[in-house]
């Protein structure tokens, strides 16, 4: 991106912050960080919550599936989907899962889970089922829903704490920062990085 941070610098609408790139963290380096900058980070007191036929439906992946307004049945392979894959290890096997369609994994499951990948995974790894790897697919179970605790954001995700660190480092001097580039990899090289 043009600016320090890429795409992690949040936005608003109509006065409303959202977050791009990161939404949350829960490493206590990070509330250090916010601290030494003056940036507010607010805790988040529950697991994610999901949006189903127009209802909200909060921590949707723990207490929540249950009041759902899918059928009983649809609520009942959801969950078996969750508890098979969040204990799955995908590293064993991660040659043929990469190679695997996530269709695949979720033929056997109702059209509503399927439905809910193809609205899920674009927001999150950026591809529909149909063109997710099943490492991908299976990986999100593991991750998805916010389990961690103590998680906390800000009012725009991490874009203010984004731009409080690029103004630190302006001000300590332009050479510090490269805009317009990708990191691949960050490696130390003496007392410099590369």
């Amino acid at each position: 991106e043009a600016q320090a941070g890429g795409n992690a610098t949040g936005g608003s609408w109509r006065s409303v912050g959202f977050s791009s790139g990161t939404s949350y963290n829960a490493g206590a380096i990070i509330k250090e960080v916010a601290d030494d900058l003056g940036v507010p980070l607010h805790p988040i007191d529950s697991v994610d919550g999901l949006i189903v036929r127009d209802i909200f439906v909060p921590e949707f992946f723990t207490r929540g599936l249950q009041r759902s307004p899918y059928p009983q049945a649809v609520r009942d392979a959801f969950r078996r989907f969750l508890e098979v894959y969040r204990a799955y290890d995908v590293d064993r096997e991660v040659g043929r899962l990469d190679n695997l369609p996530f269709a695949e994994i979720l033929k056997d499951y109702p059209q509503e889970i399927r439905d809910f990948f193809d609205s899920y995974g674009p927001n999150n790894w950026g591809a529909r089922v149909r063109d997710t790897s099943a490492y991908v697919g299976i990986q999100s179970a593991q991750w998805m829903g916010g389990l961690e605790e103590e998680r906390f954001t800000g009012e725009d995700g991490f874009g203010s704490l984004t731009r409080a660190l690029a103004e630190r480092a302006w001000a300590r001097g332009p050479d510090r920062l490269l805009a317009g580039a990708t990191v691949v990899r960050v490696q130390n090289d003496g007392d410099r990085v590369l």
